[in-house]
């Protein structure tokens, strides 16, 4: 005779794998299949999958609906009411669109409820994205609404919630929290008992049949979970001050009429950091004329306190190109988010030549008047000048008209720099000109102590290689600076002007032996010298050359990209070397490297 498998007699470790890959629904129906698995389940608790949860109460039903994403589709949202009869306790159970009743005779329809309910938070060991409650304070009764006395119901659920969750000593995992009540004492006694280690969102509406209310929030407002959330949204009348609200990044609330205290405090805290992404008063409609004039006033406080203040802003990149038919202005704040404006101008136009601005342009120096001001505290990461002429070929008289009004933006710019008062805090300022005269309009005012870097670039359609630096490179700003690009111009300096750098990129019409000599002396001299990159006109004396290398430098090593790499050993210093890479043709870059790097290059 065979004997099958009975699951019941499983050891209980089988039985934990099997609760572990059920839903909870499946558990629950599990539980009442035989004393075994009864037992198990309560013993163990294991968790549930439940993600959301809604319960609503009034005096003569509960209502609780859950979603279960562990549940197949058709069974992951589960609906149960629990209604007072006269014989007993109504429970109906609906799934998948069908409902199915049963009434348990001489039972409480709150006892029912409960036990369930119980059970269910037993189990809840993760943390819900929703939980909702509602008090129903008013039902439907034969098509119109009556008020019903909850009171005595709803004071009973929460003295025993508040002691299943005191038994076991943990409050309840809920990240969206959403609360339908008629008091503030509702919202009291169910928020506290939410964890504010997993607590986001409050969402607090008017129940059924409810009317505009105040609700008094002073003492909710001093809960930890109050204080730890991020979001609020209250439709109810409040008269909490806004510095209550100042800390959440978006909030959503009724008044009754707006202040001129209300909009002071709420400007005061959208001028805070971190400053919340949406502010939303909502009031009646009665009080418009006097929120009109509490604006009016507001407004030039604000720009009073603004221009008192001058909060930092937290833009830290911007790029301001002044081509043929517009300016552009583009910035990148702390946060990535990028901001282009476009303003509208004419240069070619000779009409426009004494001035350079149409309504739009004037716009462009009146925000970037005001940009620049609240930048004196923080340091731009770049700032990129582009002076733009078109792809395509123009007259002289074009090309005139164009350098004027590039001369006239820059002499705009300096004058604005001035009158900051301070030196412009920049990590690398980015140049894109043709003339020496173009860079000494701003560099002066670019502050010393935070450049890091200069790139030197021509404008678009630009022919011109060479370029004089005499005047840039005696300024402070060019000394202080570790990296400097202006590989696109043939430099006209002598080399010791562009020696100091850590990083260099240039570019010079003959290489001569003197000058790779120089090189190699500066990274003998300077520690923190790390790259010197050496771009030049086509030489086709490769041969020459490299008899030159031979003798400044201690040796030869292959490179996989059959480039011809040297080295030359640093006096002193046994860990590092510099590395020569080169074409013989066009370029040689030095670079400090350590000494192993070669024996790993040449074993490969």
């Amino acid at each position: 005779m065979k004997h099958g498998i009975v699951i019941s007699d499983m050891p209980d470790i089988v039985l934990q794998t099997v609760m572990n890959n059920l839903d909870f629904r499946s558990i629950m129906i599990l539980r009442k299949v035989c004393r075994r698995f009864q037992s198990f389940i309560d013993e163990t608790s294991p968790p549930s999958s439940i993600s959301e949860m809604t319960l609503a109460i009034n005096a003569r039903r509960f209502r609780i609906e859950f979603y279960d994403p562990c549940a197949i589709a058709e069974q992951n949202r589960i609906k149960i009411k629990y209604k007072h009869s006269k014989r007993g306790c109504l429970i109906a159970k609906e799934v998948s669109n069908k409902t199915k009743e049963r009434l348990l005779q001489n039972q409480n329809f709150f006892d029912c409820f409960w036990r369930d309910f119980q059970f269910i938070l037993k189990h809840q060991k993760s943390a819900l994205r929703h939980f909702s409650i509602s008090f129903e304070h008013f039902q439907y009764e034969l098509g119109h609404l009556e008020a019903n006395n909850l009171s005595e119901i709803s004071l009973k659920f929460i003295q025993n919630l508040e002691e299943f969750f005191d038994s076991r000593r943990k409050l309840f995992p809920v990240r969206y929290l959403e609360l339908k009540v008629s008091e503030a004492s509702e919202l009291q006694s169910i928020l506290h008992l939410i964890s504010p280690n997993f607590l986001k969102i409050i969402t607090i509406t008017k129940g059924k049949g409810e009317t505009n209310k105040v609700l008094e929030l002073d003492e909710v407002a001093e809960l930890q979970q109050w204080k730890v959330a991020t979001g609020i949204e209250i439709s109810h009348l409040v008269t909490l001050p806004m510095v209550n609200f100042a800390h959440f990044s978006k909030v959503e609330i009724f008044l009754e009429t707006v202040s001129q205290e209300n909009l002071r405090s709420v400007m005061k805290i959208l001028l805070g950091t971190p400053a919340p992404e949406l502010f939303l008063l909502n009031h009646k409609i009665n009080g418009v004329d006097k929120i009109k004039e509490s604006f009016v006033q507001e407004s030039v406080a604000l720009r009073n306190f603004i221009d008192d203040t001058v909060p930092a802003t937290s833009l830290e990149d911007y790029c301001i190109t002044v081509n043929p038919e517009k300016l552009i202005l583009e910035m990148t704040d702390s946060d990535a988010k990028y901001i282009k404006t476009e303003y509208t101008v004419n240069p070619l136009s000779v009409e426009l030549t004494e001035k350079m601005n149409q309504n739009s342009v004037e716009n462009f120096w009146n925000d970037i008047e005001v940009i620049m001001r609240h930048q004196v505290k923080v340091v731009l990461t770049s700032l990129v000048i582009y002076l733009e002429l078109p792809e395509t070929s123009i007259s002289k008289l074009e090309l005139a008209i164009l350098e004027k009004n590039h001369s006239s933006f820059l002499a705009k710019f300096q004058n604005l720099l001035k009158s900051q008062h301070k030196l412009l805090k920049v990590k690398h300022i980015h140049f894109f000109v043709r003339y020496q005269e173009e860079i000494m309009s701003l560099l002066p005012y670019i502050h010393p102590k935070y450049l890091e870097k200069i790139t030197i670039n021509p404008k678009r359609g630009e022919s011109t290689k060479e370029l004089q630096l005499s005047e840039v490179v005696k300024l402070e700003q060019w000394k202080a600076a570790k990296e400097l690009d202006t590989i696109s111009f043939f430099m006209m300096e002598p080399l010791e002007n562009y020696l100091h750098f850590l990083r260099t990129k240039i570019h010079i019409e003959n290489l001569t032996p003197e000058i790779i000599q120089q090189v190699k002396e500066k990274f003998f001299e300077n520690p923190a010298m790390q790259n010197f990159e050496l771009h030049h006109e086509p030489c086709y004396k490769s041969r020459e050359f490299k008899e030159i290398f031979e003798k400044i430098f201690d040796g030869e090593y292959g490179d996989q990209n059959y480039e011809h790499r040297w080295f030359c050993r640093i006096p002193g210093n046994n860990e590092d070397v510099i590395s020569i890479r080169t074409t013989y043709f066009s370029w040689i870059i030095f670079t400090r490297i350590k000494l192993a790097e070669i024996y790993e290059t040449n074993q490969d």
